[in-house]
């Protein structure tokens, strides 16, 4: 799995299309290969999955997204939130963790993230 995470005043150009342009970023996050997941950093719910996160974890949209990210990750939930506090500080874009897909067994992930900020929205998507 991978991930972005951009903060509002390190966005390009492009970031400043996407938020302005839902349908141009649904189709980038859709039609990605990576399984990717977008994440609200407060509740720490999953609030959006593509269809090669679905493929990678066995859930469908609507399963995946009536979870938190604490259901699928096999690290304790401080380290959970450690994890998301530094992705959020820009701190570390990248680290390596466990998930728990739906069949109960587990995958090694490479997580990779980055702010990004949708309509005043502050969400932490992970490819």
């Amino acid at each position: 799995m991978k991930g972005a995470i951009m903060k509002n005043d390190e966005c390009k150009p492009t970031c400043e299309e996407m938020s302005s342009n839902p349908s141009g970023y649904r189709a980038l996050f859709e039609n990605n290969h990576a399984a990717m997941l977008l994440i609200d950093p407060v509740s720490l719910d999953i609030v959006d999955a593509n269809n090669a996160a679905c493929d990678f974890y066995g859930w469908s949209r609507e399963e995946i997204t009536c979870r938190r990210i604490f259901d699928i990750s096999t690290l304790p939930g401080q380290e959970v939130i450690a994890e998301i506090e530094k992705a959020k500080n820009d701190n570390q874009a990248h680290f390596l963790s466990e998930h728990q897909i739906a069949d109960g067994s587990t995958r090694n992930v490479d997580v990779y993230t980055n702010p990004l900020i949708i309509k005043e929205d502050f969400d932490i998507p992970s490819f």
